[in-house]
């Protein structure tokens, strides 16, 4: 019986030495990406007199700590084939670029927006018609 009770009171000492250890620091990478979960994005849309009107918009950037990057990209798929207009920079404003598209019978586009950080995609949003 004492064979049995010895090990079990020394996994009992080991496990509440490990549970008394301080917790390990949490990286930089991870508090700012912390900071940046507050970044949101979104593609508006409007119809105008001669078709579509597409807004790349960003929310709570303000407080991200660094520089966020975007790309805001609208492929057209018509009779004719298709073209890609391509917008990118620095986040700088919550308006980062708009594409006025007409829109002929049987056209098709896909428009999507990308916001990164050094380390990782931060917010992203995708509009297809």
């Amino acid at each position: 019986m004492l064979r049995l009770v010895f090990p079990l009171a020394l996994m009992s000492v080991v496990a509440c030495a490990s549970a008394s250890e301080p917790a390990a620091a949490t990286p930089a990478a991870e508090i700012a990406a912390d900071a940046t979960s507050a970044v949101s994005c979104e593609i508006y849309r409007a119809r105008t007199l001669r078709g579509l009107r597409l807004e790349a918009r960003v929310a709570g950037f303000e407080d991200a700590p660094g520089v966020i990057d975007y790309e805001f990209i609208v492929t057209k798929t018509d009779s004719n084939g298709s073209s890609d207009i391509v917008q990118a920079g620095e986040v700088s404003e919550p308006m980062l670029g708009s594409v006025d598209l007409n829109v002929e019978r049987g056209a098709r586009y896909r428009a999507t927006l990308s916001l990164h950080d050094r380390n990782r995609e931060v917010c992203a949003a995708e509009f297809r018609s």
